[in-house]
């Protein structure tokens, strides 16, 4: 099955992102904080998933994930943003951290949801 590529997230789906991971609330977030076992992977068959897609076509390591298409979109966007061992403890997010997101995705970026068979 083709990915179907969806819209990129707008600075406001981002910024909700980045304001649930400060919070440690969101489908998303709750799957890390849960370990990715058990609860984690029911609620993670729940979401949708999608990874972005540089403008030289490369896939990048981290899907987000998300109930609606945009939520994901975000989330993904989010996470390979700051690019963090997420299955590793960390202190929560730092202002640094939070600061760097760009909060615009460039030109030529896709969004891509996860077909059900790669998950």
């Amino acid at each position: 099955m083709k990915a179907k590529t969806i819209a990129a997230p707008g600075p406001i789906e981002i910024e909700n992102e980045l304001a649930k991971l400060r919070a440690g609330t969101g489908p998303f977030y709750r799957c890390i904080q849960l370990g990715w076992g058990g609860d984690a992977v029911r609620l993670a068959d729940l979401l949708i998933w999608v990874v972005p897609v540089s403008p030289e076509n490369v896939e990048l390591l981290l899907w987000g994930g998300g109930e609606t298409p945009a939520e994901a979109a975000a989330a993904a966007w989010v996470v390979n943003a700051l690019y963090r061992d997420w299955w590793e403890e960390r202190g929560p997010l730092t202002e640094a951290e939070y600061l760097a997101v760009p909060r615009r995705v460039p030109p030529g970026w896709e969004f891509d949801i996860i077909p059900p068979d790669r998950r």
